[in-house]
């Protein structure tokens, strides 16, 4: 993939990442599922639920998911499931 960032001066091209609110936190995910060549991908409030969930090692990015547990838009046993390192 290539990436407009990646071609700018002042970008270390090893260091890019992704961070989204809410559909963009939703965006970011499915960025990372879709093996984007990213360092990491940061979801504030996104929708967690997938209809085309990442494979074993199929995710290059680190995640960090940031999700309040009242959150009425996205289930709470999609919230408190455990993320499988992969």
């Amino acid at each position: 993939m290539h990436y407009a960032l990646k071609k700018q001066a002042r970008t270390d091209s090893h260091k890019i990442a992704a961070v989204g609110y809410c559909f963009g936190g939703t965006s970011v995910l499915e960025l990372a599922r879709s093996r984007a060549e990213l360092n990491g991908v940061v979801s504030f409030h996104g929708n967690l639920a997938s209809s085309m969930p990442a494979t074993s090692g199929q995710v290059k990015a680190s995640i960090l998911v940031c999700h309040g547990a009242d959150d009425p838009h996205v289930k709470s046993a999609e919230v408190a499931a455990p993320l499988k390192r992969r």
